[in-house]
């Protein structure tokens, strides 16, 4: 469905892994309060106006991953095998991040790759550009006092009004 929560837009290669003529991806976190974290991270105020969007309100939603190829960024090892160094891997320059997201696809053994979030090291990102494996589990609206929104902003020390 277009706009729902297994909806992947097409890629129009602004995102940090993107790589538009090869795949779209869908970006995950491993909790809720990574994903509201990294999702509105960038504002230092929160409020009940920046949940909503143009396509709707925003959400989260929990998916149950079946199938775990999924390439870990914060494994020394593959770090090493890649020849990437943790700043190389956290870096905000796009060019860099689709390079290395470019040559994780072309090796054709993951569905995606997951690397520590920016506001939090503990927080996990995933972004996967093979979906098949995903199932839908829940998904709940987000409102400025739902507990997964307080703890986000707590977390990442952000104004609540």
């Amino acid at each position: 469905m277009r706009g729902g929560a297994l909806f992947v837009p097409p890629s129009r290669g602004h995102n940090r892994i993107a790589n538009a003529s090869l795949y779209n991806e869908l970006y995950l976190s491993d909790s809720a309060a990574g994903a509201i974290g990294e999702t509105f991270g960038r504002f230092p105020v929160w409020d009940e106006a920046m949940l909503e969007h143009p396509r709707g309100r925003y959400a989260i939603a929990v998916f149950e991953l079946g199938d775990l190829r999924i390439c870990d960024l914060d494994d020394a090892r593959t770090l090493v095998r890649l020849d990437l160094k943790p700043t190389d891997v956290i870096t905000r320059n796009r060019a860099a991040s689709q390079a290395w997201s470019r040559a994780l696809f072309i090796e054709g053994v993951w569905i995606g790759v997951s690397w520590w979030s920016y506001y939090l090291p503990e927080w996990k990102n995933v972004a996967l550009w093979d979906i098949a494996s995903l199932r839908l589990d829940d998904v709940r609206e987000l409102t400025i006092a739902s507990s997964d929104v307080r703890a986000a902003a707590d977390t990442i020390v952000r104004l609540i009004k």
